[in-house]
């Protein structure tokens, strides 16, 4: 099970819990340098050349890094070049 909340399994029932053979792992959250790595990458794969500049993807990982997900600052990405595709 890969999960956000590390209290997850501490919700289960015990009989639950007993079937599952887990490790726990804790990622951090991505910071803001390496949300802005990830963005840059995600750019040069799926947007055209020159299509978006670093300050605005750095601009995007700011808006993400207080929740640290390189999920959603792909999203506020994708919707940026959504929006400005219009």
């Amino acid at each position: 099970m890969i999960s956000r909340r590390p209290d997850v399994l501490y919700r289960l029932h015990e009989d639950t819990k007993d079937s599952f053979k887990y490790r726990e792992r804790v990622f951090p959250p991505y910071g803001r340098h390496q949300l802005f790595q990830i963005l840059k990458q995600r750019a040069e794969m799926a947007l055209y050349p020159g299509a978006v500049d670093d300050d605005v993807l750095y601009r995007i990982a700011e808006k993400a890094e207080p929740v640290g997900s390189a999920r959603y600052a792909i999203d506020l990405l994708a919707e940026s070049a959504s929006l400005a595709e219009k």
